[in-house]
């Protein structure tokens, strides 16, 4: 019998690229995380010139466009992954090229099970969110981030992760007058992810909305935001230290 493959983080390679830095944010900031593809387990990664890295696995066999969630007749599920944050490697990264370079990191969503597993995201993006733990306020954990509206319903995905691959996202790293425990949960439609805490930068006002503009997303949402939270995370309230 074949030994089973084990995941270890790949050593990330990059382009000569211009100088960027962690993003500044005072407050609850919307996001979604990047999707770069999915490979097979290996020990470096190489840019490619189409934006993701040489050996990017994804192929028509595996990919259901407009897709969101399990349906009633599959057989694969969203179960069994391991979600690794790797904080330490800083990746430079823009959307588009109407935005200035940001500072991320990488993400793993690792399947080191036996059987296929479904990743599902919109938009080329994985939906979750970041966490930082509250010192002042009893070590609590609260989201520093929240979903990026998207009205549209248009443009769901779902990726077959096979054993022995992984699919790889980003997360934004911030500028921070602190440093402290973080944590990220990932949603892969019904189930929900915690990785393993790191230590990162972040401002204590990224706990808050800004409520300056009440009238525009988030912070219109906030009620909501307090009332149910965001893939088992919760905000913290105005008025609570």
């Amino acid at each position: 019998m074949a030994e089973k493959k084990k995941f270890h983080l790949p050593v990330v390679l990059q382009n000569a690229q211009e100088k960027a830095t962690p993003i500044e944010a005072k407050a609850v900031t919307p996001v979604s995380f990047p999707y770069l593809g999915k490979y097979q387990f290996c020990d470096t990664l190489k840019p490619a010139d189409n934006g993701v890295y040489k050996g990017e696995m994804t192929r028509i066999e595996d990919l259901f466009l407009e897709k969101s969630g399990i349906g009633k007749w599959d057989s694969l599920n969203t179960d069994g992954f391991q979600i690794i944050a790797d904080y330490k490697t800083s990746i430079l990264y823009r959307s588009n090229p109407y935005v200035e370079t940001s500072v991320y990191f990488p993400v793993y969503i690792v399947n080191e099970t036996d059987t296929p597993k479904l990743f599902f995201g919109k938009d080329r993006h994985a939906w979750g969110v970041q966490e930082a733990k509250d010192t002042s306020d009893y070590a609590s954990w609260y989201s520093i981030e929240c979903w990026n509206w998207s009205g549209d319903g248009n443009g769901s995905f779902a990726v077959k992760i096979r054993p022995g691959e992984f699919a790889m996202i980003l997360a934004p790293k911030y500028k921070g007058s602190q440093t402290g425990s973080m944590r990220l949960r990932l949603q892969i439609d019904q189930s929900t992810y915690v990785s393993l805490p790191y230590e990162g930068a972040y401002h204590q006002e990224q706990f808050y909305f800004d409520m300056s503009s009440p009238d525009l997303y988030p912070a219109r949402h906030a009620k909501s935001f307090f009332t149910t939270g965001i893939y088992g995370a919760a905000f913290k309230q105005p008025g609570k230290h």
